[in-house]
C-alpha cells in the first residue's frame, strides 16, 4: 500500500510540473467600439485669398452751361492677398460602425474665427480712391462623415456638407474730393464645406483628431449712392466668392 501511495504522489508531481510548463493563452482583447455620440473641442488656423471689385459711375466734369464732358466709367479689381487667422470651437456628432472596418456618421460644429482682410486702390479719378475690408467672425457646419479603420484605433475619414459664416463687409469709394460712397454691413452666408481627417481612439472614451476643411461661400454685391450725389448712378461694390481653408486639431469625449 505504501508503494502505491508513493507512486501516486510521484505521478501527481509529474503532472503538476508539466502543467506549470504549459503556455498560458492570453484572453482576446475586444476591438474598440466606435458607435455612439460624442462631443468635444477644437483649435486651429485658417486662411483665405480675397478679391474685390468696385464700379465707379461716370459723372460730368464741366460746368452745367457747357456741353457736359463725362469721366469714363472705371471698373477696378483689387486683391487683398492671403489672410490668415485662428479658429476654435466645439463639435459634436454620432458614429455608426456598420461594418468591422467602416464607419459612417454625422457631425455639427461651431467655431469662432478671426479672419480679416483689407485692400485699397488709387487713384480712381483725380483725388479718388477705394478701400475694401472683409472679416469672418464665425464658421459653422453640418456634415456627413465616412471613414475606414486603418487599425482598430485609427480612423481615416472624408467629410462634407453645408456651411455657414458670419461675414462683415465694409467699403468706401472716394470719387472726388467732396463726393464719396460708403457701406458697412454684416451677413450670414451659406455655402458648402468638404475635407478629410484622421482620428485616434486613445482610450474607450477619448478620441483625438486632426483635419483639414475647405469652405466656399458665394460673393456679395451692393450698390451705394454717392453723397453728395454728383450723378444718379450708384457706386457698385463686389466681394468675390470667399474660399477658406482650415487646419485644426481637437479632442472628443465618446459616450
Amino acid at each position: 500500500m505504501r508503494t502505491l501511495t508513493i507512486a501516486a504522489l510521484a505521478a501527481l508531481s509529474v503532472t503538476a510540473a508539466n502543467a506549470a510548463d504549459m503556455p498560458i493563452k492570453a484572453l482576446p482583447i475586444a476591438a474598440p467600439n466606435w458607435t455612439g455620440p460624442y462631443v468635444g473641442g477644437n483649435i486651429g488656423a485658417g486662411w483665405f485669398d480675397p478679391s474685390f471689385t468696385t464700379d465707379i459711375p461716370s459723372f460730368p466734369i464741366t460746368p452745367p452751361k457747357k456741353p457736359p464732358v463725362y469721366t469714363r466709367d472705371p471698373l477696378f479689381g483689387v486683391s487683398g492677398g492671403a489672410t490668415a487667422g485662428i479658429v476654435g470651437g466645439v463639435q459634436g456628432g454620432y458614429n455608426w460602425q456598420f461594418a468591422p472596418q467602416w464607419i459612417a456618421g454625422i457631425e455639427g460644429d461651431f467655431d469662432v474665427a478671426d479672419f480679416k482682410s483689407g485692400a485699397s486702390v488709387a487713384p480712381l479719378v483725380i483725388g479718388g480712391s477705394a478701400t475694401f475690408n472683409e472679416r469672418v467672425d464665425w464658421l459653422a457646419s453640418l456634415r456627413g462623415r465616412v471613414g475606414y479603420l486603418w487599425t482598430p484605433t485609427l480612423l481615416l475619414y472624408g467629410t462634407g456638407g453645408a456651411a455657414w459664416a458670419d461675414i462683415n463687409y465694409s467699403a468706401t469709394a472716394q470719387v472726388t474730393l467732396s463726393s464719396s460712397a460708403t457701406t458697412s454691413f454684416s451677413d450670414v452666408r451659406s455655402g458648402w464645406v468638404a475635407g478629410a481627417g484622421a482620428e485616434w481612439m486613445w482610450n474607450p472614451n477619448i478620441v483625438l483628431r486632426a483635419e483639414y476643411l475647405f469652405y466656399s461661400f458665394a460673393g456679395r454685391d451692393v450698390s451705394v449712392p454717392l453723397s453728395p450725389a454728383i450723378t444718379a448712378t450708384p457706386v457698385a461694390f463686389s466681394w468675390d466668392r470667399l474660399s477658406i481653408s482650415v487646419v485644426r486639431v481637437g479632442a472628443s469625449y465618446k459616450f
